[in-house]
């Protein structure tokens, strides 16, 4: 086939949704495809995740920010942080829960006029470039990756104008999505636009089947689940067993970003402080850019001396670091909504061959996963934790393996295997 990929993120720009498109684009071009990617330039983010396809055939586009009230917003909350210290104007609680009470409802409205994404600055741009390409080349379907929702307005556009069919794909839904924190004004405006930008695509596809049902019952459109999953490539070569004689220590590791109220490590702190033989055993690192409150509440539990807080890192530097670890830390937001979802992390993690620990609910497909192939352990319990933590470190003093045998649990799971359920997907709709 010939595949054009619209995407505002795309590798070497290093955020999540980067990653899954620029995997899909590596194992579609394998598989014989001729692919197109449009896409933004975007100097905002690191540019440290490896191209993998061919680069001639990637094209970035500049857009216009429209979100001018993010560095005012921003330069307010690290006025805030600094006011939560002993000598600044605002330290007394009273005023530093007012001040942040004031920045959320700030970045509310924000968000809520910014429709239907902050990206919608690369919509003529991109429509521009895309009107070029399309010129030269002529590809069988367009897939377009949200978020932003704004990919899919370029790929309407586009599919109208030359007579061609287009797939939505969904890595977050769009007025369906949980996360969502707008003014009640734009749950009418984003349902008015999902149905009127998806009336003409020819299919959707989403990261899960809890997602897929819930498009399903709303169009009358196929719809597919294809999974994130992760690269056995980018793990070959990289594994060093942590060496038990050496470091009679526990190292839990967690990558990627913590959002206040979702995902709590609270538990693991209770666990820790419970528990006094650990105190002292137990490193856990946190890699990535927002920690919101995580010193707080190790201070709160007497472990601060266990946590350590790193920044971002490239992402094959993210999983050296996964593979090297004792335990990786998968923290679920304990809601409902969250049942059927697999975060992207857990992808990377099955990849990192390492014990898994999932603070939540066990009603959550990836704690099934994880427990139906003995993986790691789940709970939401300070002691059992603790217990479970104390087991793996007596192992480990005594030379003992901790890490689970994954064999026959991971070829589902695999970047190239989801990468060829989306290509019989997207043939069968062309052939329809």
């Amino acid at each position: 086939m010939n595949i054009l990929i619209i995407s505002f993120f795309f590798p070497p720009h290093n955020i999540v949704g980067a990653v899954r498109v620029g995997k899909m684009a590596k194992f579609l071009e394998r598989q014989g495809h001729d692919l197109r990617v449009l896409c933004a330039e975007n100097n905002k983010l690191r540019k440290t995740l490896p191209l993998e396809c061919d680069s001639n055939k990637v094209f970035y586009t500049k857009w216009i920010d429209v979100d001018i009230l993010r560095c005012v917003f921003l330069k307010m909350q690290r006025q805030n942080r600094l006011a939560s210290g002993i000598n600044a104007p605002y330290s007394d609680t009273k005023n530093a829960n007012f001040f942040k009470g004031f920045l959320t409802k700030v970045k509310r409205v924000n968000d809520s006029l910014l429709f239907p994404d902050p990206q919608i600055g690369w919509y003529p741009f991109a429509l521009q470039k895309g009107r070029k390409i399309l010129r030269l080349w002529k590809p069988d379907v367009i897939y377009a990756s949200a978020l932003p929702y704004t990919s899919l307005l370029i790929a309407k556009k586009l599919s109208a104008e030359f007579n061609i069919p287009w797939v939505a794909e969904f890595r977050d839904l769009w007025r369906d999505n949980h996360y969502r924190d707008f003014l009640p004004f734009r749950d009418v405006l984003d349902s008015k636009l999902e149905k009127k930008t998806l009336f003409s695509a020819k299919g959707i596809v989403t990261v899960s089947d809890v997602s897929t049902e819930t498009m399903s019952l709303k169009y009358s459109i196929p719809c597919k689940t294809i999974m994130n999953g992760f690269d056995s490539e980018d793990y070959e070569g990289n594994r060093i067993v942590p060496d038990h004689k050496r470091q009679p220590v526990l190292r839990i590791v967690y990558t990627g970003n913590i959002y206040r109220d979702k995902r709590d490590p609270s538990i693991l702190f209770q666990a820790i402080q419970k528990n006094k033989n650990l105190k002292n055993r137990i490193i856990i690192d946190f890699y990535g850019a927002h920690f919101p409150g995580i010193r707080e509440k190790a201070m709160e539990f007497g472990c601060s001396s266990c946590v350590q807080i790193n920044g971002m890192v490239p992402y094959l530097d993210s999983l050296r670091i996964q593979q090297n670890a004792d335990i990786l830390l998968l923290l679920l937001w304990d809601t409902p909504e969250e049942k059927g979802v697999y975060t992207g992390k857990f992808f990377e993690y099955l990849g990192s061959g390492r014990p898994i620990l999932v603070i939540g609910s066990r009603q959550n497909v990836a704690s099934e996963y994880i427990l139906k192939h003995s993986l790691g352990f789940v709970s939401r319990d300070p002691d059992e934790i603790a217990s479970e933590l104390e087991l793996l470190l007596n192992k480990k003093m005594r030379g003992l393996s901790i890490s689970p045998e994954y064999h026959g649990a991971l070829r589902d799971f695999s970047r190239a295997r989801q990468a060829e359920v989306l290509a019989n997907f997207l043939e069968d709709l062309i052939r329809r």
